[in-house]
């Protein structure tokens, strides 16, 4: 799912046929951790277009969208993206919350005797 480039600090996010959360885990585990991951996808609603929604509306880093463009060898648009990561805030967002107990109305009840 995510590969390295020539460049040591980039990855290709490639295959994106799961949901977001799957390949921002894979991200985030990876041994040698990139500076930048790119990644694409058509210009219709897909995997790509949902991850980058994804590290938008949770602030999950910079990311970048390219326009549509048309792909001369198959005529399909495509868009490119490229993610800086901040992978503090990707903690945050993989890490479950605590589940708070709900506070208690009134007093304690005393044991029964």
């Amino acid at each position: 799912m995510i590969r390295d480039t020539s460049n040591c600090g980039m990855k290709e996010l490639h295959n994106l046929t799961a949901a977001p959360k799957a390949f921002i885990q894979e991200a985030y585990t990876q041994r040698n951790r990139a500076a930048l991951i790119i990644f694409s996808d058509s210009e219709h609603r897909g995997y790509g277009n949902l991850l980058f929604t994804e590290i938008v509306d949770y602030a999950l880093g910079r990311v970048v969208r390219t326009d549509a463009k048309r792909n001369p060898r198959s005529g399909n648009a495509i868009r490119a993206f490229a993610w800086s990561p901040d992978y503090a805030a990707v903690g945050r967002y993989l890490t479950p919350k605590t589940a708070k107990r709900p506070a208690v109305a009134g007093k304690r009840r005393r044991a029964a005797r």
